[in-house]
């Protein structure tokens, strides 16, 4: 059986510098081998041979011959420049990893299944994991996973019923609105009490402030426009500038270009950074999240409806805001009641 593929090197267009040594398959793939040493190259390029005819007989055969270690590396050489999201390639590698460690990378593809999926849960358990962090890898596991059948390694996902845990219905932690300046006026740090502001007065996910661009604010329409990468897509929604938005625009800037709150450019930096004034404010159990959770309980106080609350947080499915029912309801329950003054009832 004749694999038709190609070891050579690729050079920069404009400088004509020596950037590594390419693999291009017959298809018109191309893969790097991020090596510029010849020997090193040679010896990827048979391994990559290999695993192409493993994978061409189990096209024909219906047997598969790809372990998961070999699957791993080809899966990650492809990922890292073929998915656009970080975030999403991350999270793959990540639950490809967990994967490895649980059913061994000798092990063929064919024979995964449930019982590796639930090693996989049982050592998260063993981590405290929270269920949110244990179902993201399950999730992105059969994710990565059926790119083998894709590229018809196996016939079928061994993880194709696997289901995620059951979540536990938590209501939604948040800081009242009276106690919010208290919160604000401990944060001596300007840039940190300038970013929690933010986020309080927006409700926006902790990527959608952290990626906010002067380029995409327009205190004239006053209005700015937040980009969400999702496993499936990449949306652009705009958004009106409230007033309390406004004050912390304007306080920084404005600036033609470059990133809103430019200080902390890694997510997790801000999580811990808020964390720590969130802790010190006295709210040690809630987290950068909460501060999302708070601005919707407000819109919830407010009365606004959950329809209204799902578009101002950009929810895609409302079942997403139906968390915020209960104070929703509360607040229903406020205007049912009827002050006419004092009345006498007496017989």
């Amino acid at each position: 059986m004749k694999i038709i593929m190609k070891l050579y090197k690729r050079y920069h267009p404009a400088t004509g510098k020596f950037l590594s040594y390419y693999v291009r398959y017959d298809d018109g793939k191309r893969v790097s081998l991020k090596t510029r040493d010849k020997t090193k190259a040679q010896r990827a390029y048979k391994a990559i041979q290999r695993e192409a005819f493993a994978g061409r007989i189990a096209d024909i055969t219906g047997i598969c011959t790809v372990t998961l270690g070999a699957f791993q590396r080809e899966y990650l050489e492809w990922a890292e420049t073929a998915i656009d999201s970080k975030s999403t390639f991350r999270a793959n590698r990540l639950a490809l990893s967990k994967l490895v460690d649980m059913a061994g990378k000798s092990i063929k593809l064919d024979r995964l299944g449930q019982k590796h999926i639930d090693l996989m849960i049982a050592e998260c358990r063993k981590n405290r994991n929270k269920t949110d962090s244990i179902n993201n890898y399950i999730r992105h596991a059969r994710i990565v996973i059926k790119k083998a059948v894709e590229w018809k390694y196996i016939k079928n996902s061994p993880f194709a019923d696997v289901k995620e845990l059951p979540r536990k219905k938590r209501l939604p932690k948040f800081i009242k609105k009276a106690e919010l300046s208290g919160l604000l006026s401990k944060i001596k740090d300007k840039d940190l009490r300038r970013m929690v502001t933010a986020y309080i007065a927006t409700g926006r996910r902790r990527s959608e402030l952290v990626g906010l661009r002067w380029e995409n604010v327009s205190l004239e329409d006053g209005r700015y426009t937040v980009k969400t990468e999702t496993t499936k897509s990449k949306l652009e929604r705009s958004y009106k500038i409230n007033r309390l938005f406004l004050s912390v625009l304007l306080s920084i800037g404005p600036k033609e270009s470059g990133y809103v709150f430019e200080r902390w450019r890694h997510p997790d930096t801000v999580s811990h950074r808020v964390k720590e004034a969130l802790i010190k404010g006295g709210y040690g159990n809630l987290s950068l999240h909460s501060l999302r959770h708070t601005f919707a309980s407000m819109k919830a106080a407010e009365g606004r409806t959950l329809l209204e609350i799902q578009q101002l947080l950009g929810h895609s499915d409302i079942k997403a805001t139906m968390i915020y029912s209960h104070l929703t309801d509360e607040h229903v329950d406020d205007i049912g009641e009827v002050n006419i003054g004092p009345v006498d009832l007496g017989g």
